[in-house]
């Protein structure tokens, strides 16, 4: 679904912090910071629901392809 190097990444490439992040996510403030570093993962942390807030916020991802997440071009 998503990994911790790409919800760092995409977490990045939007200006979100860990804390903020985990705000829109209803969920811990130390849970994505434990995600990301790979520690564990909190099972109030939904994969999907991660997922769906980053593509929301136009982040595409990139199946593999490095560096695994971009912003999607808006169309004109």
């Amino acid at each position: 679904m998503i990994t911790p190097a790409e919800c760092k990444a995409a977490r990045n490439l939007l200006g979100w912090s860990q804390p903020e992040l985990a705000k829109m996510l209803f969920v811990g403030g130390t849970a994505i910071g434990e995600f990301e570093r790979r520690r564990r993962r909190s099972p109030s942390l939904s994969l999907r629901k991660l997922r769906a807030v980053f593509e929301a916020a136009g982040v595409e991802f990139t199946n593999g392809a490095e560096p695994g997440v971009k912003l999607r071009k808006h169309a004109k």
